[in-house]
């Protein structure tokens, strides 16, 4: 597996920039169902949290949290009436891709059900799921759903706590088995964590197909291997391992005080999965790959759970009426349209 250090260095950390989204997202995962995410207490896969108060004058969307494991078959997710009041439920896969959103802007006011489908899976929907169901399908097998809904202050968090009783998830029961959850990567010495579960996550949810070719530049560090080479590596790997590892850790930092991707165009890097809510436009995507990468990687860093622009700038134009709206979402450039993303770096990612 060694080859030249400087190649070797610069290779794991392009690597690093794209394996740390998925790396940081299932990591805050299990964390949410073990000890609990910012002020939403741990929930079990396949079950929500609450966030019960507003953590500051600038909050006025309490979250609802819940983690999917789509091991156990397709889920069913029932969501009620809002009235006149803003809320979104986004869908994020395990690499960060916003997949899907339903809520005021998306899927409307009324009560609605959904079916989330397992990754690959067609055909009519489960016996058990309504007629008139949105059918979600997922793109991998882990997938965070994060709620928000608009607060007029705390005199209205009981109405908002009311709404986030009543949306449901239940398993459409195909198997009784439980949910499996994150996939175990092997014990490895502290300084190639980051590595294995690179390479064992990727392995269990598979990236978008767009990303494959790209992935498989990084066979010769191990990271499309079945069998983990980190407990077993010669000095020289481990070496630019380790150093590729700190690079990119600096490079993905330096991009994020850079605001490589600023404004309504930071989640624009999904051009794979185009579920119910979603504009599939070239206005909101970033078709570079190497663009689309370190867009991904700071927004991970920066907003792990943020939402496309068109959600955020129809959720400032439609929570609470007699509530300030806040600032407005970076400005583009007087020369180029609204809707046009940011220039943005095509280089090979480097520290």
């Amino acid at each position: 597996m060694a080859q030249g250090i400087s190649s070797g260095e610069a290779l794991a950390t392009n690597a690093y920039r794209y394996y740390f989204p998925l790396v940081r997202n299932l990591g805050q995962v299990e964390r949410f169902v073990t000890t609990g995410l910012d002020a939403m207490p741990p929930a079990r896969f396949n079950a929500f949290s609450h966030a019960r108060g507003l953590a500051g004058p600038a909050d006025d969307t309490p979250r609802s949290m819940a983690q999917l494991d789509l091991s156990v078959g397709p889920l069913l997710l029932d969501v009620p009436a809002a009235g006149d009041r803003y809320f979104v439920l986004q869908f994020v896969d395990a690499w960060t891709n916003d997949i899907a959103y339903l809520g005021t802007r998306s899927s409307g006011a009324d009560a609605v059900s959904a079916v989330i489908l397992p990754p690959g899976r067609t055909g009519p929907l489960p016996a058990g799921a309504p007629a008139d169901a949105i059918v979600i399908p997922a793109s991998t097998g882990i997938v965070s759903i994060v709620g928000r809904y608009a607060c007029d202050g705390p005199a209205d968090l009981p109405a908002v706590h009311a709404l986030q009783e009543q949306l449901v998830l239940s398993q459409l029961r195909e198997s009784f088995a439980p949910a499996a959850g994150i996939a175990l990567p092997e014990e490895v010495d502290a300084e190639l964590t980051f590595w294995e579960q690179a390479r064992c996550w990727s392995l269990a949810y598979p990236p978008a197909e767009h990303d494959v070719e790209y992935a498989l530049a990084f066979a010769d560090l191990g990271l499309v291997d079945a069998d983990s080479p980190f407990p077993q590596l010669d000095a020289p790997t481990r070496r630019f391992l380790i150093a590729g590892a700190e690079a990119g850790r600096f490079a993905v930092e330096t991009a994020v005080q850079d605001a490589w991707a600023p404004g309504i165009h930071a989640h624009d890097y999904n051009v794979d999965f185009f579920g119910p809510g979603t504009i599939d436009a070239p206005e909101w995507r970033i078709d570079d790959p190497e663009a689309r990468f370190t867009a991904r990687a700071v927004a991970a860093h920066a907003d792990l759970r943020g939402a496309h622009g068109y959600e955020t700038e129809y959720a400032r134009e439609h929570r609470a009426p007699h509530r300030p709206a806040g600032p407005p979402a970076a400005a583009a450039p007087a020369s180029a349209p609204a809707s046009a993303p940011p220039p943005v770096s095509t280089q090979p990612f480097s520290g």
